[in-house]
């Protein structure tokens, strides 16, 4: 990625300056047949070289090979990745060349992309306070209340011409103080939603926690490089002290970091979400420690992302492999994918989003059908195929395990793992051969 904004940052310096590659190879001692080739990104070029480019250039080492403009690239990359933008073929692996030669529309375009997805944010969330607001809610029975008494009092005075004019003071009183609570019901709303920050209120710790989530798509390289290091310690031999070990480790080892993550992030406003978000990035670390990126990138792209083999291979839960893949980054060559788990009533308790992920987590009425499905054939993976918001076609895995009790007679108390991919994404995996998929009808 850096060679590639290399290459066209130095040809596009160079003809700025009117300099031809012989003349500009002659300065830095190369010959102009390898500077070509620098520029066209077929040959790397750093250390003392990329120096002496820069100087004869008139530029600082950085500016050719800033970190700004890597952050672009990634930016431009991810945009390019997100199935929204997969109908027109975007070609992403060339993002670094966009910014490159146009800088500026480079910045433009991402500067509209995140303004897209701050909109769209805001709209979601405000739809989700309109529907789930207990203040709005309260708000409205009381203005409902209130116009009633109103109606029911204008009424009276209208239909009774006989009222002694002690009664029609009272009636006047009445009508008077309903008028003022009602004003100041409106009054208190518009103050409620007023706020430009309002659109994006996070209303509770888990949506706050949500919101970190999806601001840092479920990677948190610190934290992977943390649990690398602490795998190596892992040496319990049982499933249960293998959990227990690796969230002792995950405390010892990553607490100061999550701390920072948390801190640095705009999303966690109260205490009781600090503590929540605390407690969700120590579990990521832990189930990093358990299974380590780079073994369970290499093990999951070998089996075409087949969970059951995997959980089996490393000995954990089919539902912490489902999980993981959420985790597992598409820069990097895996398929695109979201995880959410929810309980036996539908209520979503977990969420791992992407962009083309949308699931509001006190309404979730979309994928409900498919939660049922599992929960008839419990420990069974289900595939569906169902159309996602932005208008493509997703593939949906879904499993659902019993965490209650053992033993017979015990009331069984269902979860279930579910895991959401691009049909395109789903077809370099295992789950991507729609021929043979069961399809329920949605009950």
């Amino acid at each position: 990625m850096a060679e590639t904004v290399l290459g066209a940052r130095i040809r596009d310096r160079r003809r700025d300056l009117g300099l031809t590659q012989a003349e500009l190879a002659r300065r830095v001692g190369i010959s102009a047949s390898y500077l070509n080739l620098i520029e066209r990104n077929k040959r790397r070029i750093g250390g003392a070289l990329l120096q002496r480019t820069a100087s004869e250039l008139g530029v600082h080492q950085e500016a050719l090979d800033g970190e700004e403009e890597r952050r672009l690239v990634r930016a431009l990359q991810q945009l390019g990745d997100g199935a929204r933008l997969t109908r027109h073929g975007p070609e992403a692996e060339r993002a670094a060349e966009l910014v490159g030669s146009f800088p500026g529309w480079a910045r433009a375009i991402a500067d509209l992309a995140e303004s897209e997805r701050t909109a769209h944010e805001r709209a979601s969330a405000l739809s989700e306070r309109l529907s789930n607001d207990p203040f709005l809610a309260d708000s409205v029975h009381r203005m409902l209340g209130g116009i009633a008494a109103i109606r029911s009092t204008a009424e009276i005075l209208e239909d009774y011409a006989d009222i002694s004019p002690e009664d029609r003071r009272r009636f006047d009183r009445i009508l008077v103080a309903e008028a003022q609570a009602l004003s100041e019901i409106g009054e208190n709303l518009v103050r409620h939603f007023d706020a430009p920050e309002v659109a994006v209120q996070l209303r509770t710790p888990q949506d706050e926690l949500d919101a970190l989530l999806a601001e840092n798509r479920n990677r948190f390289p610190v934290l992977e490089s943390l649990a690398d290091a602490a795998a190596r310690t892992l040496q319990a031999a049982t499933r249960g002290q293998r959990q227990q070990t690796a969230q002792n480790l995950a405390e010892d080892r990553c607490t100061a970091e999550v701390d920072t993550i948390i801190a640095a992030s705009g999303a966690i406003t109260t205490e009781e979400g600090r503590v929540r978000a605390q407690k969700a990035l120590l579990d990521h670390a832990a189930q990093a420690i358990l299974l380590p990126m780079v073994p369970i990138s290499t093990a999951a792209q070998a089996c075409a992302y087949d969970a059951e083999i995997l959980a089996h291979h490393f000995d954990v839960p089919l539902g912490d492999i489902f999980r993981r893949f959420a985790t597992l980054s598409p820069v990097a060559d895996h398929p695109r994918m979201g995880y959410l788990r929810a309980n036996a009533s539908g209520t979503m308790i977990e969420l791992l989003p992407y962009d083309w992920l949308l699931a509001p987590r006190r309404n979730p009425p979309c994928p409900h059908w498919i939660l049922l499905d599992a929960q008839r054939r419990p420990g069974e993976i289900r595939r569906h195929r169902v159309p996602s918001p932005s208008g493509d076609d997703m593939t949906v895995i879904a499993v659902a395990a019993n965490i209650g009790q053992p033993g017979f007679g015990a009331p069984r108390s269902y979860v279930t793992d579910v895991l959401w991919m691009p049909v395109t994404d789903a077809e370099r995996t295992v789950y991507g051969a729609e021929s043979t998929a069961q399809m329920p009808s949605n009950p």
